[in-house]
């Protein structure tokens, strides 16, 4: 009786192809912060295919992106003012004036445009990949070239530590050379090293 293959769709290269723990998050080259439960990237994208008279379902080759509102969530754990005047785009902090204030964080006005330096350049969500040569690990990341927290909310909780539910969503800097509004905001990229 002939022996029947294994149901499955596991191939040799499986374990170069699994992405291993948690990810981490940078700014360019530097640590953003220690996170805690994961986190979470989804591209968003909205997808519009061509309508005519008497098409009865989508059809293969008219379908295009109409929007990109990529996001990446995750909950942080730091907490200081440096921390925050990450989440509040636009925001300054001085010194304190008086009593026993050190430091104050000072919102933007809610009636200007944020400007594109206080956003954040270049947030990388990156993750290793299983590697079986023993010549050491790959990564794999999600860059937006400028992110901005659109949202976010501090909880404490007895017994345990502050945490920060943070999104970060993608903004299109068309600075960048080759960028166009038709771009989308952010990459996928294969790292030999990491940062």
């Amino acid at each position: 009786m002939a022996t029947q293959p294994p149901f499955n769709a596991y191939t040799a290269n499986m374990p170069n192809t699994i992405g291993l723990d948690t990810a981490v998050f940078y700014i360019g080259a530097t640590p953003l912060g220690v996170t805690d439960g994961g986190q979470k990237f989804d591209p968003k994208k909205t997808f519009l295919n061509i309508a005519f008279d008497g098409k009865r379902a989508p059809i293969a080759g008219l379908d295009r992106v109409t929007k990109f509102e990529s996001e990446i969530t995750a909950k942080f754990l730091q907490c200081d003012i440096s921390a925050f005047l990450q989440y509040e785009a636009g925001s300054v902090s001085s010194s304190g004036s008086s009593g026993n204030v050190i430091m104050i964080q000072t919102m933007q006005s809610a009636s200007q445009l944020i400007p594109v330096g206080s956003l954040l350049a270049n947030l990388r969500c990156a993750w290793k990949l299983g590697n079986t040569s023993g010549s050491g690990f790959v990564y794999k990341q999600v860059r937006f070239y400028r992110a901005l927290v659109t949202k976010y909310t501090a909880a404490w909780k007895d017994n345990g530590s502050m945490e920060i539910d943070a999104t970060f969503a993608a903004r299109l800097d068309l600075t960048v050379a080759g960028l166009t509004t038709d771009s989308a905001p952010y990459l996928i990229e294969d790292l030999s090293s990491f940062p």
